[in-house]
């Protein structure tokens, strides 16, 4: 990062001075809100979006041609649109080609259509939507993104985020209560820093809401496994090998419920949580201690 000296600074605030100095005469000067001054001028340097290939004069003279001989099929004709070309004069192939070069000049935007919007807007929300799967993938990183429009008077919100995040913000009733509220924050119906986003449902109880449930026996039964082996996380899916190499078990599970953390019902996800929270879920070494007449061979021995 670049170092800036006392007078290099002194020279930026000046800068900003006359710079806001001279929106607010602009503003002035033309009838229109300094907001949107400062808005339009920040996309003065939006450049035009080329087209795959500009409009020749060829191309006008044929449509004319096609109007003035109708029934011709274009797949069809193109052999004779070119005959007719070639016998046009060279002041009358001036003249398309002007008007040619009229059509294919537009003038940068200040101000893009409503379409152009949307287009550039999406293609932004699927490289976010990207980024938040590669967040989730990569990073366990969940997300919930709300969005809405700056520009005065239009009415856009969405929401992104990865499939989990959007999951648990749909459970926490977030998704609509704060889309709505950029929506009001977008038309300016916030008059006052007293309204405030309505805040997140809290959740007493992680039985009350499934995600939350999962979540909570996850991340209890990773304490306890951590607990006595000391390091990684509760192997389910080879359970019954695992737990005879490191000569382990559980006690305290619900009989008859599947060893999992995810896949169970309500209820059998109410009774797990109730056997954690009381402590009758636990892991035990399944060692087997050295037998008592070893113990006193080896004292004997040990006292000769």
């Amino acid at each position: 990062m670049v170092t800036l000296s006392a007078e290099q600074q002194q020279k930026l605030r000046d800068i900003a001075k006359a710079r806001k100095e001279e929106n607010e005469r602009l503003a002035l000067e033309m009838e229109v809100p300094i907001d949107q001054i400062e808005l339009f001028l920040g996309r003065a340097t939006v450049q035009r979006i080329e087209k795959s290939r500009d409009i020749s004069g060829f191309d006008l003279f044929k449509k004319d041609w096609y109007k003035s001989n109708p029934g011709n099929n274009p797949l069809k004709s193109n052999h004779l649109v070119s005959a007719a070309w070639k016998e046009v004069s060279s002041e009358q192939k001036q003249v398309y080609h002007e008007l040619a070069v009229k059509q294919n000049t537009k003038p940068p935007t200040l101000n893009p259509s409503a379409s152009t919007r949307t287009n550039e807007r999406r293609g932004f929300m699927n490289d976010m939507k990207k980024l938040a799967d590669m967040l989730s993938l990569k990073c366990g990183v969940e997300s919930f993104i709300v969005l809405s429009s700056r520009i005065p008077g239009e009415n856009f919100g969405e929401i992104t985020g990865s499939d989990k995040g959007l999951l648990a913000a749909e459970d926490l009733r977030w998704t609509q209560s704060f889309l709505e509220f950029g929506l009001k924050i977008q038309n300016n119906e916030i008059g006052d820093r007293e309204e405030q986003p309505p805040p997140p449902r809290p959740i007493k109880k992680a039985r009350k809401n499934m995600n939350e449930g999962r979540q909570f026996i996850a991340h209890r039964m990773k304490e306890l496994y951590r607990e006595i082996v000391g390091y990684g996380v509760v192997p389910y899916s080879n359970w019954e090998t695992e737990k005879h190499k490191l000569e382990i078990d559980i006690v305290g599970w619900p009989e008859g419920m599947p060893f999992t953390a995810h896949a169970f019902k309500r209820d059998q996800m109410q009774e797990i949580i109730n056997a954690l929270e009381q402590g009758k879920i636990k892991f035990i070494s399944t060692k087997q201690p050295l037998k008592k007449e070893n113990n006193d061979t080896n004292e004997t021995k040990m006292a000769m």
